[in-house]
């Protein structure tokens, strides 16, 4: 049986193939009572775990916790780490969501990674956690409800093993980074393991990335222009980690060879050298190695995934690594349809990012910090029965120019004598609402009110007004 099996791989399947299946092929199919000779397994690079429970190979969290019900086109895994005084997450996660349309999300999963080495009950984690599940309700809610799959992941304590701040030292690099880097590379072999059989293809991205809308139609239509099936990784950045594109049946190899080395290097050289150990000649130059990779590795122009961190995740570390063709960054997301309104506000316009222009889609509107009682109202004419908003604040440029839980959002029902208070903008600067049922008023306006002074300018990137 096996030697039928074997005629029909390619000879990238068949490394894979024998990493799967190599105490089957040396028994030859007849079981003996005891193996002759040991192999090596992915636990000798990890010995810690032969120590631990099973539950040291499974998320100490997965949320939501139900099965997905069908196998995703594309996975994106992304690990998020604790950085001092800062998160891109949130907005990488909007970046994502927002890029993409219905039939896009159907075929996508979002993995987010949680790493850190504490477990589950880290503060990091929690916070992390609830920053998300503010954020990202509707996403985070039953299989039937959601816009696009979301989950959450984290890593039990005891994945990491208890010598993580005493790794020997390589490359001259400090205590304090190479116990970044190897766990860095922890982080992304879990990640990886947890995804490898959830979809068809495995995209890595970083924690402080945006990307543009349609990215993802772009990433399948560029897997359907190979002129082959031997390319090992699409690129669609050429920094760091971000945007690499894998098949999942590839993973195993990938992951097995990141942790052979992952107290020795950082991921991102790993990666350089599978491509140089796998098709580069010894006796060639550099330059036919580079040649070679290039079958292997095949890039995609222009880059669809921009960096947008400066904080890195080694304390101390700034960095303003930057995608040279990736164009400008979206600043907002327009929605041309909004129902007829008349629109005012007496914040400071900030040049010509008025409050006109982010309504109707046609740019983001910008305003010199507000002062308490400040307001933007919205004047329906004729009243519409409301079926939702909603207001985000900031951007990937300005994430800091929101609104927060002091700004409420109002409504006036026609012919009503007050207005009803809805919601507040979360710590991210969000405000939503939606209206079912019974719920769905006649209104004629909306209002946002400001309550207390704030020291930061606002930027609405996005004003969204459902209506029938």
């Amino acid at each position: 049986m096996l030697a039928n099996v074997w005629r029909r791989l390619t000879d990238r399947d068949r490394e894979l193939f024998l990493l799967k299946n190599s105490v089957t092929l040396c028994l030859n199919e007849t079981p003996i009572p005891q193996l002759t000779i040991s192999f090596p397994s992915f636990f000798d690079f990890l010995p810690h775990l032969y120590a631990r429970s099973p539950s040291a190979l499974r998320p100490a969290v997965i949320y939501p916790n139900d099965t997905f019900s069908t196998v995703a086109k594309v996975v994106i895994g992304i690990p998020t780490v604790a950085r001092q005084n800062f998160s891109y997450l949130i907005p990488t996660l909007q970046s994502l969501i927002s890029g993409m349309n219905a039939q896009e999300k159907a075929a996508t999963l979002i993995v987010v990674l949680i790493a850190d080495e504490h477990g589950a009950h880290s503060q990091f984690v929690n916070e992390q956690l609830h920053s998300i599940q503010s954020e990202f309700a509707t996403d985070l809610e039953s299989v039937m409800k959601r816009t696009v799959d979301l989950q959450l992941i984290v890593p039990p304590h005891s994945w990491y093993p208890p010598d993580l701040h005493a790794v020997p030292a390589t490359f001259g690099d400090s205590e304090e980074r190479v116990y970044w880097r190897t766990k860095q590379n922890l982080d992304y072999i879990f990640l990886m393991l947890y995804c490898q059989g959830k979809g068809e293809y495995y995209l890595q991205l970083e924690d402080d990335v945006v990307t543009k809308p349609g990215f993802m139609s772009r990433i399948h239509d560029f897997i359907a222009q190979q002129p082959s099936d031997s390319w090992f990784m699409l690129e669609f950045s050429t920094l760091g980690f971000i945007g690499k594109l894998f098949r999942s049946s590839d993973l195993p190899l990938l992951t097995q060879f990141i942790v052979l080395f992952h107290r020795a290097k950082p991921v991102d050289w790993l990666l350089d050298l599978i491509f140089v150990n796998r098709y580069c000649h010894p006796e060639k130059s550099s330059k036919e190695c580079s040649q070679a990779v290039k079958q292997y590795r095949v890039r995609a122009r222009p880059s669809l995934f921009q960096h947008i961190g400066v904080h890195s995740s080694l304390a101390g570390k700034l960095q303003k690594l930057r995608e040279q063709d990736f164009g400008k960054v979206q600043l907002y997301v327009p929605h041309e349809n909004n129902p007829p309104a008349v629109v005012t506000t007496n914040l400071v316009t900030y040049k010509s990012h008025d409050i006109e222009g982010a309504y109707n889609g046609r740019n983001f509107f910008w305003s010199l910090a507000p002062h308490a009682d400040d307001h933007i109202s919205f004047d329906f004419k004729p009243a519409i029965k409301l079926r939702g908003f909603l207001f985000k604040t900031g951007n990937g440029e300005h994430q800091r120019d929101i609104l927060n839980e002091n700004a409420v959002v109002y409504l006036h029902r026609k012919n009503s004598k007050d207005f009803e208070r809805i919601t507040s903008f979360n710590e991210h600067g969000t405000a939503r609402a939606s209206f079912d049922g019974n719920d769905v008023a006649l209104i004629d306006s909306l209002k946002i009110v400001v309550h207390n002074d704030s020291s930061n300018w606002v930027i609405f990137s996005e004003i969204f007004i459902k209506n029938d």
